[in-house]
């Protein structure tokens, strides 16, 4: 059995296009992995730079604060995907519409 179900323990439980690969977002096995880090990813897809929005349903992808250079006009992100038992990272155009998750700060801290 896959034993990285990171993907899964980030994703929502509902949205994702089922898949029948054990361990993936879009399987409903290891129901105790699902969305256990409280998460909630949902699949919103992406905006490509030419205006098309992509792979809702299939997909997840978020957007870091870290810049790859400021000259080169891109960023690093994260994605999910329905039928990936795991996380994947890597960069792409700030032309693209990825989503973005808001965090307050703990003002007790």
């Amino acid at each position: 059995t896959p034993e990285n179900k990171l993907g899964k323990s980030l994703a929502s439980i509902t949205g994702w296009l089922q898949s029948a690969v054990e361990g993936s977002v879009g399987n409903t096995d290891f129901p105790a992995k699902r969305n256990a880090t409280g998460f909630t990813a949902f699949p919103g897809g992406a905006r490509t730079d030419v205006g098309q929005f992509i792979q809702m349903g299939i997909g997840g992808f978020w957007w870091t604060s870290t810049e790859i250079s400021t000259n080169t006009g891109n960023a690093y992100g994260y994605s999910l995907l329905n039928n990936s038992i795991g996380i994947s990272s890597g960069y792409a155009s700030k032309m693209n519409g990825f989503s973005v998750r808001c965090v307050k700060d703990n003002p007790t801290k």
